[in-house]
């Protein structure tokens, strides 16, 4: 098992090269997502650190916030040639009205996000 220098669990190992070996089972500890970061080893088993679970689940959160809004503009960037046909005249607005809308929609999304 690798450790911080807190003691919180940064990795675990059934064939441990380097870091503290130590005989438990995984079996007993809930390690979905990133919670196997939230438990700290105190010498003798491992314990679930609630402040560090919260701040863990925070991050998530925000990571999961900023992929949302680059995903979003990502969606506008590749419609972006359809305002350059609109106000180059090549194209109307009502050629692509539902392209347009959902334009909003994306807009609105990001701006919900914080973006």
């Amino acid at each position: 098992m690798n450790l911080d220098n807190t003691g919180h669990v940064l990795s675990i190992s059934d064939t441990p090269e380097t870091g503290t070996e130590v005989d438990i089972n995984l079996e007993d500890y809930d390690f979905d997502g990133n919670r196997l970061q939230a438990y700290q080893w105190n010498g003798a088993a491992l314990a679930l650190d609630e402040a560090k679970l919260a701040a863990l689940d925070q991050e998530a959160a925000a990571v999961g916030k900023l992929e949302q809004i680059a995903s979003l503009k990502a969606q506008l960037a590749s419609t972006d040639y359809i305002c350059c046909k609109i106000v180059e005249g090549v194209s109307t607005p009502a050629d692509y009205a539902d392209v347009l809308a959902q334009r909003q929609t994306w807009r609105a999304q990001i701006d919900a996000l914080g973006g």
